[in-house]
């Protein structure tokens, strides 16, 4: 067979093309214009919203829990709302499980997060925009706001620990995903980092991670950011753990989670859920291939948990 004569560079861009294209045809028929009541209202169905000139889109699903939780699920460096929306599993969730779940779109397609990664000119308020995001869908809706969680993928990950970080009295429960705590583009060191953070009260974490991940390094991280078992010490050091190494559940031979349940302050876990061989791209449909379970479905039992713990030792939002 004659080998293409594509270079690999064309090919991978036509690939992106071909997948953006696939996403804009599967939800352009349920995505609403911009000034759309669904948007202040929490209609059923899928909507693209603007607020302050920043877009987001917004799944509400039929079976809408009465107070409904509330998840931010953020995109990756150079990615899209549209392509998080159709890849990480949160909006199927959504439907199984009845919460609303929002995709911002980052200016550039990267966000300002802490650390040195993305917005490399550090000028965009994406903390600001994240909170009116939480504002605008409670004032639409019966949102539970002990349940508000924040997610995402690399560059999105990372701002769901600057949301932990930044906005603790809004996120009460995050899970990021291929990013470790940041450094503030300080030192990259644990204890330094862990202070940086500067939560305003306990905040759970469960990040997962793949061990494979080539660009934000399981062991070494990216830029200012810490490892990923770092990450784990980090955010218990946030959060005052004193409890030795928490149980581990499995979920696959390659996929468990180590989640410390006791010892954090207000009721709070740290939890790091590692994915052997998974890498950075492919960490989504890699934990699905392996364990038959999407992300959101490992993981969001253990924010229910967690947040239920918080609340029952007074660590309320």
């Amino acid at each position: 067979m004659q080998a293409s004569s594509t270079p690999w560079g064309v090919r991978s861009r036509l690939r992106r093309a071909i997948l953006m294209g696939a996403l804009s045809f599967l939800f352009a028929g349920a995505c609403d214009v911009m000034d759309n009541q669904a948007c202040d209202q929490l209609m059923p169905g899928d909507f693209s919203c603007a607020i302050n000139g920043r877009s987001y889109l917004l799944h509400v699903p039929q079976n809408l829990a009465n107070p409904a939780p509330f998840v931010v699920d953020a995109h990756g460096f150079t990615e899209t709302s549209m392509i998080q929306m159709g890849k990480s599993g949160w909006r199927e969730m959504s439907d199984r499980e009845g919460f609303v779940v929002a995709f911002p779109q980052g200016n550039g397609n990267a966000f300002n997060a802490q650390g040195q990664c993305c917005d490399f000119l550090n000028v965009t308020d994406d903390v600001g925009f994240f909170r009116a995001i939480v504002t605008r869908t409670r004032a639409a809706g019966n949102i539970d706001p002990q349940r508000i969680f924040a997610t995402g993928f690399s560059n999105g990950g990372s701002m769901a620990h600057t949301m932990a970080c930044t906005t603790a009295d809004v996120f009460s429960a995050i899970a990021p995903v291929a990013f470790s705590l940041s450094g503030l583009g300080g030192p990259i060191n644990t204890a330094m980092v862990a202070a940086a953070c500067g939560a305003s009260q306990p905040v759970t974490m469960i990040q997962l991670h793949g061990t494979a991940d080539g660009l934000a390094n399981f062991n070494a991280g990216l830029l200012d950011s810490l490892p990923a078992p770092q990450s784990l010490v980090g955010w218990g050091q946030v959060n005052a753990c004193t409890a030795a190494p928490g149980a581990v559940q499995r979920f696959s031979a390659n996929t468990s989670c180590e989640v410390r349940t006791t010892g954090c302050e207000g009721g709070s876990r740290v939890g790091l859920c590692t994915v052997t061989g998974g890498g950075h791209l492919n960490i989504y449909s890699f934990t699905s291939m392996d364990t038959g379970m999407t992300v959101p479905q490992i993981v969001y039992p253990m924010l229910l948990d967690a947040v239920a713990a918080q609340i029952a030792a007074g660590n309320s939002r």
